[in-house]
């Protein structure tokens, strides 16, 4: 789940056809439109929706895979027979990408900016004698072959993939129950035999329905923590999320480094989220799509570059038909994709800017001193989620032979240290992740090789900690008084910066446990005396202080926040639950 760094500093929105490959250059300049200031999200998900006029949604979905070709596959529920289709660029999303992310801006004294999946396995399963399954169409779409299916049970799904050669396994089966009970068919996916990973494109499909959804569920089954999952949606109007909350962050949570140039965005994304139940969507950016029609258009594209010219091609059309555009951001880990997102026409017809100038009164650079301020801390770049808690540690620096603070992850004693994007500019950062969602427990599946490579092969967390594989990646689980950092080292040869988790240890107190809603509620528990999972660094959970603020119910709901290699592998398009009251009391917390 991976893609290369994206310049995120064009001279206009939709640059990136011709500068898909550059790297950011210097603040002053990039010129034109706008400068982004905001973090490199590298590993969200993206899924373009258009709303039809004759009752169908299509959805292109960009499928991001790190690994080898034999062991692809990609399983997605949909209603009916679908369209399926492979002809629009990878290119163009990356573009409607870079021209509706969000931008922060504030004062800067100058500086740089640092850029720098496996399936689980299971046992063979028995299947019910009398169980069918009916292929109901087979077609080649560009690189992949299909087949649409359904089945009288999803151990009988299951089975006829492994049956046909698609490595998935028998840990599927209750992810898929749900979708069969629906109704719904399963669209699976694979390389044709002459076709390299390379040549995997976006997958469109289309489908009779009125409102996009995800099956989100599924995606659990291969999800990094706190995965970025970003959705737009053509149309005539604005839309909002149905069944999750619709966040709004407000501008005063945001931090930004020493320089003023990087902000915490995604970390606040994070937080916040997990704040209200830890399902929500931030509406990004809500405008006609007038603003970026002109800018596609006017947009030159160098000579001979085809891709740049198809990707031109694919969004024409699209930005010409449809008058508005919404863009929404997710991020969720796997323990917190317990519900499908649905969504609806917004009742607020307010435009949402994805630009942010939150520039000092006053400022130029003539005030800028010879010294630069000091660095914020740590722990305002990093989330541990629900089941841990940042603390500042000194720990060494790669290659300059001394120490800094650094956030690290103290996790309960029911997790264990992984490596996500919450941090500075969306650079690695540890996440204590839940282990009860590990579903590798190492075996081959119907009668296949092994999946995965042993996951804590060659992988070190230090003299402090233990590695514990966790869906074929390995992670830390630090004693009593350590905590989890993340660094980046430069190999003394040359090449990408690699990415090192190790337990440090914790020179101050450890505060206890975040005090949360359950996922999916927004009300807090009742105070109970044993509730809750201290830190593993002796943390417990204690009720914190009432805090101001109110409680309402309504359609469309939102929130305002005041206080402070697989794929999306299985991301399609339909379940409406009641809707949640906005209370927000705090109490002691409880495990999730």
């Amino acid at each position: 789940m991976m893609h290369s760094p994206i310049s995120r500093r064009t001279a206009a929105a939709l640059a990136l056809f011709v500068t898909i490959a550059a790297l950011p250059g210097e603040a002053q300049a990039c010129g034109g439109f706008f400068c982004s200031r905001s973090p490199v999200d590298q590993t969200a998900e993206h899924i373009l929706f258009t709303v039809n006029d004759d009752h169908t949604v299509t959805a292109y979905v960009q499928i991001q895979y790190v690994g080898d070709k034999d062991d692809f596959a990609w399983i997605v529920p949909a209603p009916g027979i679908p369209h399926l289709s492979a002809d629009f660029p990878t290119l163009a999303l990356l573009a409607l990408d870079t021209g509706t992310e969000p931008r922060y801006f504030k004062n800067s004294c100058g500086g740089g900016l640092d850029f720098a999946a496996p399936t689980s396995a299971g046992s063979k399963s028995a299947v019910d004698a009398g169980a069918t399954v009916t292929v109901l169409a087979r077609q080649a779409v560009g690189p992949f072959d299909t087949v649409t299916l359904t089945g009288t049970s999803a151990d009988a799904i299951v089975k006829w993939l492994q049956d046909n050669g698609y490595r998935i396994t028998d840990k599927m089966i209750p992810f898929l129950k749900p979708y069969l009970e629906g109704g719904m068919h399963f669209v699976a996916v694979r390389l044709q035999a002459d076709k390299a990973v390379t040549d995997i494109k976006p997958l469109g499909m289309t489908y009779d329905a009125d409102k996009p959804m995800i099956p989100i569920r599924l995606t659990a089954i291969a999800a990094q923590p706190e995965m970025g999952i970003v959705t737009w949606i053509l149309s005539d109007r604005r839309w909002a999320p149905e069944n999750y909350i619709d966040l709004m962050i407000p501008d005063s949570l945001i931090q930004f480094d020493r320089y003023g140039y990087q902000s915490n965005y995604l970390t606040v994304v994070s937080r916040e989220t997990d704040k209200v139940g830890g399902q929500a969507f931030v509406t990004e950016y809500a405008k006609s799509t007038s603003d970026l029609l002109g800018q596609v258009e006017s947009q030159p594209v160098p000579p001979g570059n085809v891709d740049a010219q198809k990707s031109k091609d694919a969004l024409l059309p699209l930005l010409g038909k449809f008058p508005y555009i919404t863009r929404l951001y997710a991020r969720m880990s796997a323990e917190e994709m317990l519900d499908d997102p649905m969504f609806m026409v917004s009742s607020n017809t307010t435009d949402v800017s994805n630009v942010h100038d939150l520039t000092d009164p006053g400022f130029t650079y003539a005030s800028c001193g010879p010294q630069m301020p000091p660095p914020p801390p740590p722990c305002e770049f990093a989330y541990c989620g629900r089941r841990g808690v940042c603390v500042s540690a000194d720990a060494p620096v790669p290659g300059a032979g001394t120490t800094a603070p650094t956030a690290a992850c103290v996790c309960a004693s029911d997790a264990t240290a992984r490596v996500t994007t919450t941090g500075q500019s969306g650079q690695p950062s540890a996440y204590c992740e839940p282990v009860r969602m590990n579903l590798d427990d190492g075996a081959a599946s119907g009668g296949q090789a092994p999946l995965v490579q042993p996951a804590c092969e060659g992988f070190d967390c230090g003299a402090h900690g233990a590695c514990v594989p966790m869906n074929g990646n390995p992670t830390c689980q630090c004693e009593a008084g350590y905590g989890a950092i993340v660094a980046r080292a430069y190999p003394a040869a040359g090449g990408a910066p690699v990415t090192k988790m190790s337990c440090q240890k914790i020179g101050s107190s450890v505060p206890a446990l975040p005090v949360l809603p359950k996922i999916g509620q927004t009300k807090l528990p009742e105070p109970s005396p044993d509730a809750g999972t201290g830190a593993t660094n002796g943390g417990s959970s204690s009720a914190a202080a009432a805090s101001g603020g109110g409680c309402s119910t309504a359609h469309g709901r939102s929130h305002t926040s005041h206080t402070a290699a697989l794929l999306l592998a299985l991301s399609g398009v339909v379940m409406i639950r009641r809707p949640r009251r906005l209370c927000h009391q705090l109490g002691n917390p409880s495990p999730p």
